[in-house]
């Protein structure tokens, strides 16, 4: 004959514990605290890596390590910017720090240090308050070192120091206005 099916029944669940210590064979269901997302820090380095290519001008705050090429200015005011030993940068770089592992066309402005590495090639002006040269460093071009307290004088500037030394006022106002 047919038996209509019985329903299953509900099972009873074991006891566990919900104390905060685990022993053994004992299961805490008190729910984890799950971990906070990782922060990215501050001052996380941005890369640009073997393979890549830029044209234009890179600005930022953020250290910056170039291990592509880079055709154009980084301006990274206060932070390091490191070309790899297979970065390629043809335009001037202004940074508080700078590395050179790799090539550089340009002229490197570090307002507190040039470090250019025994694989490093650089080609133009280096302008920083400190440097380092490696042995077997490849550094073509000037290398200007300036003292923290020495102040740094634009063109208009120097000119206007160097027409306001001489006698002649009409002299001074046309070089002036050329500029």
């Amino acid at each position: 004959m047919w038996r209509k099916s019985e329903e299953p029944k509900a099972q009873s669940l074991p006891d566990i514990s919900t104390s905060s210590h685990i022993s053994t064979g004992v299961i805490s269901t008190t729910p984890k605290a799950e971990p906070p997302a990782p922060l990215l820090s501050p001052r996380a380095t941005a890369c640009i890596s073997q393979g890549i290519r830029i044209t234009g001008e890179i600005t930022g705050n953020e250290d910056i390590f170039v291990d592509g090429e880079v055709k154009g200015r980084i301006r990274i005011a206060d932070a390091k910017v490191t070309i790899g030993p297979n970065g390629r940068v043809e335009g001037p770089i202004v940074a508080r720090e700078i590395a050179v592992r790799g090539d550089v066309v340009g002229d490197l402005d570090g307002t507190e240090r040039v470090h250019v590495w025994h694989t490093g090639q650089t080609l133009g002006e280096i302008r920083t308050k400190r440097i380092v040269l490696e042995d077997g460093a490849d550094v073509r071009g000037g290398v200007e070192t300036v003292r923290e307290r020495q102040e740094v004088r634009t063109d208009r500037e120097a000119l206007k120091v160097a027409a306001s030394e001489t006698s002649d006022a009409a002299a001074f106002s046309e070089i002036v206005s050329s500029v």
